[in-house]
């Protein structure tokens, strides 16, 4: 706040007091012709004065003001400095801003905690159904197991089929959830590529046999930060999306006798630990490319699939996001696409 402004803001009644003195030294001068020379530079100095007291005081009061308002500004929202900023207020309309402005911030504050309550106790619950999930579909591969002399071979096939199906579906809601919360409970240790992709490989195996899938997966003794249980999750949807959509591709072209393939690569480049994994699938047209990592975007390749909901890559790209991963996707359309993660290097 300049003094240029506090003039400006107060012209009226500067005016006004000039106006004043004006009019008094005019009835000085009617009332005491003699006594006028002696009225006249006292009138002035006296309004002189004033004024420039006045705009002093003023402008004290409103530094002060303006002072407080930037650290309330610059810093969180905390009540000790709303209620320094009230006291600091030179005017009651400042005031008044101030104490409305509070109670705004007051009630989005009360709204923002009810939000996070809301997304808290949704998470939670779930989570609880989740885990209470995961009992039915023991149980299913139990049956499976103890009586798979009494089901044919079509039949128990189409069971394993259905458990897989829902259990990836119920991992998904669960790290969908995890994304939507503010505290997140990742914990991060030291691994290397080698190890977590092979144990990815490792948990989608009996899938990867049956789609007829070969794997290449180099040594790689790279050492990542990371949280080994999502980082999993995230390898086993990369690995899910490039059996589904190979095996959308095989339907569509009956024709072709092309195997699916996933290579595995790791490099160095630029301060980053890069994983690279390639598949032989459909790809994705370049115009598509930009959006497949979206909220429920599912492409041309995706409406081949009746069972594409497009949450898979997004809540892929949260987790990284959370995780500090870069994820990037290059493809070449009908010939594959390649999925990348850049990992920061820590030392």
């Amino acid at each position: 706040m300049k003094v240029i402004d506090i003039i400006q803001s107060k012209i009226v009644w500067i005016l006004s007091i000039i106006f004043l003195t004006i009019g008094f030294c005019i009835l000085g001068w009617i009332a005491y012709p003699k006594a006028f020379r002696v009225i006249l530079p006292l009138t002035i100095v006296f309004s002189t004065t004033s004024i420039f007291i006045s705009i002093k005081i003023t402008y004290q009061n409103e530094k002060k003001f303006f002072n407080a308002l930037d650290t309330f500004l610059t810093q969180h929202y905390q009540r000790d400095l709303l209620n320094y900023l009230i006291k600091a207020s030179p005017d009651k309309e400042y005031k008044y801003i101030v104490e409305t402005f509070d109670e705004i911030c007051e009630k989005e504050k009360n709204e923002k905690d009810k939000l996070i309550a809301a997304n808290e106790n949704y998470s939670n619950y779930i989570e609880s159904w989740v885990h209470e999930i995961k009992t039915p579909l023991a149980l299913m591969q139990l049956v499976l197991d103890n009586h798979e002399n009494e089901i044919s071979a079509t039949v128990k096939e189409k069971l394993i089929k259905s458990r897989r199906s829902m259990e990836n579906q119920v991992e998904q809601v669960l790290y969908y959830s995890k994304t939507q919360v503010t505290h997140k409970d990742f914990i991060f240790k030291n691994f290397t590529l080698e190890s977590l992709c092979k144990e990815a490989i490792k948990s989608k195996a009996e899938v990867l046999l049956e789609a007829g899938f070969s794997i290449e997966l180099p040594s790689m003794p790279q050492v990542i930060v990371t949280d080994k249980k999502c980082f999993k999750f995230i390898l086993g949807q990369i690995i899910d999306n490039s059996i589904k959509y190979f095996i959308a591709l095989s339907k569509a072209n009956s024709s072709t006798n092309l195997a699916g393939k996933l290579q595995f690569k790791s490099t160095i480049e630029k301060s980053k630990i890069v994983l690279s994994i390639r598949d032989n699938g459909p790809g994705v047209q370049n115009s598509e490319l930009p959006f497949i990592f979206d909220k429920g975007f599912v492409g041309k390749n995706g409406r081949l699939n009746e069972k594409s909901t497009g949450m898979g890559l997004y809540i892929c790209k949260s987790l990284c996001e959370e995780l500090g991963i870069e994820l990037e996707a290059k493809s070449i359309y009908q010939e594959g696409l390649m999925i990348i993660f850049k990992f920061p290097i820590v030392q």
